[in-house]
């Protein structure tokens, strides 16, 4: 019956307690989801600062921001939308690019990578200048590179994710934004298990010792340069995303999943019930590509990898057994 009730001391000792594990200098903050601690930080941001009524973010890179976006339309703000490629274009001069943003914006919202294709992005100059023209920085690492940052300014924050039941925040110095919601989550306070040094320490070690297969990878993709749908050298090398116009995703991951690579995902609406996953979170690029014919590869361990042969062996065998024309 006790569960109902908040457990806030817990909160701020857990919160203590990854901040020592993680030996961070900024303030960390632990959630259960990514979405809880996107409404977390940025509504307790925007009612904080309630009189900057103009807010910045750069769209089709994370689902995230969009589970708050509602709030900020119906609260009458001043949203400042932009695609990664209009930012680039538009940032050649990142001085000139903030001094154009409005002068009550209270921050600008991005991801340092793709969650889908792991492609990296470097916005740790626009940080700086956001940092001295006094907006905040919101980041969100859908991998959790903790050592991708080289620096952390006094008015950025960074939105983490570590795996299914954990979500780091971690914020500058001055950054004093009180939580809204975060004191009221469940983390199994019952049995204190995250509070058992074992398992802080393997959930970590288990996540920084992740392999990565680059010189695999390439060697993988260049049999299907064709297909390749990741064209970014500065990307995360754990996975591949190719496209085959020839069969429809579901049975081809199916036919490989029986060979024993389970690590093979479809992207189709047949899988997934719905594009609406993918539409908010995805470039424009991918949304031109029919979702049916995508393949994510997945790599954790060598094994990992079928081969050409096996591949083009159930290309051939779906399309000599079924009637399917795309």
């Amino acid at each position: 019956m006790l569960e109902v009730f908040p457990q806030p001391e817990k909160w701020d000792l857990l919160n203590n307690k990854l901040k020592n594990e993680l030996q961070s200098d900024q303030s960390v903050r632990a959630y259960v989801n990514p979405y809880l601690a996107t409404y977390d930080l940025v509504i307790g941001l925007s009612q904080l600062f309630s009189h900057k009524r103009s807010i910045a973010w750069i769209k089709g890179l994370s689902p995230l921001f969009d589970s708050v976006y509602s709030y900020f339309v119906r609260e009458g703000y001043n949203i400042q939308t932009y695609t990664l490629e209009e930012f680039q274009k538009e940032a050649i001069d990142l001085l000139k690019f903030v001094d154009q943003l409005k002068k009550d914006t209270l921050f600008f919202f991005y991801a340092e990578d793709n969650p889908l294709t792991g492609e990296l992005y470097d916005f740790e100059n626009l940080e700086n200048i956001l940092s001295h023209k006094k907006i905040f920085s919101i980041s969100v690492s859908h991998q959790n590179i903790v050592n991708q940052r080289k620096s952390f300014y006094p008015l950025s924050s960074r939105i983490c994710w570590q795996d299914e039941d954990l979500t780091l925040v971690y914020l500058g110095e001055k950054l004093k934004v009180s939580p809204i919601v975060g004191y009221f989550q469940n983390f199994g306070f019952k049995n204190d298990l995250f509070f058992n040094d074992l398992f802080l320490k393997n959930k970590f070690r288990n996540f920084h010792q992740r392999q990565t297969f680059k010189k695999e990878i390439l060697h993988f993709e260049n049999s299907f340069v064709e297909n390749n749908m990741i064209h970014s050298d500065q990307r995360i090398w754990d996975r591949s995303l190719l496209k085959f116009s020839e069969v429809h995703s579901d049975e081809l991951a199916y036919r490989l999943k029986e060979l024993g690579f389970n690590n093979v995902n479809s992207l189709s609406v047949c899988t997934f019930g719905s594009v609406k996953m993918f539409l908010k979170g995805l470039s424009s690029e991918y949304l031109k590509t029919d979702l049916n014919h995508l393949i994510l590869f997945s790599f954790k361990e060598s094994d990992d990898f079928p081969s050409v042969e096996q591949i083009k062996k159930c290309i051939e065998e779906i399309k000599a057994s079924s009637s399917w024309v795309f």
